[in-house]
């Protein structure tokens, strides 16, 4: 799907899926798991990772802890990752029922070793 939004100055994506997902708003049902994979190519290299994901609720950052922090575990990703070559990271959220039903922005970053995003990337989503 193409209805996410993209930010790097540290890679270049190539693409990103999420799963179950149709429309221009996801729908997230509460008690489910979302599978996410981005393909991307890094602009230097990432000895190591972070991952950080958000919901942002009328425009407040709520955190959203996915299960594997660390971005070079059970993701599809080995590090250090090399400049310039293609990778593809996965992971599995799931969908707390303890979240509230909303509408939102889901915000998903990938950081390196200093703190500094090598992507981000949003989706709008409600959650069910």
């Amino acid at each position: 799907m193409d209805n996410y939004g993209y930010s790097s100055s540290q890679a270049q994506i190539k693409s990103v899926d999420v799963t179950p997902c149709k429309g221009n708003i996801c729908v997230l049902e509460r008690g489910s798991n979302v599978s996410i994979k981005v393909t991307f190519i890094p602009k230097q290299v990432m000895a190591k990772g972070k991952v950080v994901v958000h919901g942002v609720i009328a425009g407040v950052p709520i955190p959203f802890p996915p299960p594997v922090v660390d971005a070079c575990q059970n993701s599809g990703l080995t590090c250090p990752l090399a400049s310039g070559t293609p990778y593809t990271y996965t992971a599995v959220l799931p969908v707390l029922k303890v979240y509230p039903s909303v509408k939102c922005i889901v915000k998903w970053e990938l950081r390196d070793q200093k703190g500094e995003d090598v992507f981000c990337w949003e989706m709008a989503a409600q959650i069910k």
